[in-house]
């Protein structure tokens, strides 16, 4: 279910504390660690209504939805590292962090392009071609009227908020 996208969400942050150990060698201390414990359990225990209620926690066809959830926690581990890797470049070397997210960026861009195919065939079933025309519709505004200006908006926010969070300082 879509209201669960937020919720999983947060694993992006048990990621980043444990990629910022890893590669920082940030220590946490016990209230930071509790904090963490405790949007755990509160994930843990928003997620479990909604897959009762959802039937996720009973029939094989739900082996889908979980399947789902686990990719998208896996792509917050994703998020997490690159935003820790980047704080690791510009903290080990003088770098500008508009050149540093620039190659992310340019590297994402070609991860996705040589990961489509798989994408593609774990995504739907309606040919290439098909897939891309209605999404391009969509984002067009033949679904909603806040479409384009909504993507426009999330993309003008973004990049502000992600610089923003490289530069903060880790404890």
């Amino acid at each position: 279910p879509g209201g669960l996208i937020g919720v999983l969400g947060q694993a992006a942050l048990v990621f980043s504390v444990i990629f910022a150990r890893l590669f920082l060698g940030t220590k946490f201390d016990m209230l930071q660690k509790c904090g963490v414990a405790v949007v755990t359990v509160g994930v843990l225990c928003c997620t479990y209504p909604q897959a009762v209620a959802s039937g996720a926690l009973s029939a094989a066809a739900s082996l889908e939805l979980w399947q789902n959830a686990g990719l998208y926690c896996m792509a917050m581990a994703l998020t997490a590292a690159a935003v820790i890797l980047k704080q690791k470049a510009l903290q080990d070397a003088d770098l500008d962090i508009i050149v540093v997210s620039a190659f992310g960026s340019v590297a994402q861009f070609v991860a996705t392009l040589a990961l489509l195919p798989v994408t593609l065939s774990l995504a739907t079933s309606l040919p290439p071609q098909q897939y891309f025309e209605l999404g391009w519709a969509a984002f067009m505004g033949g679904t909603s009227k806040a479409m384009p200006w909504l993507s426009v908006c999330y993309m003008a926010a973004n990049k502000p908020q992600t610089s923003r969070s490289i530069s903060l300082p880790l404890p």
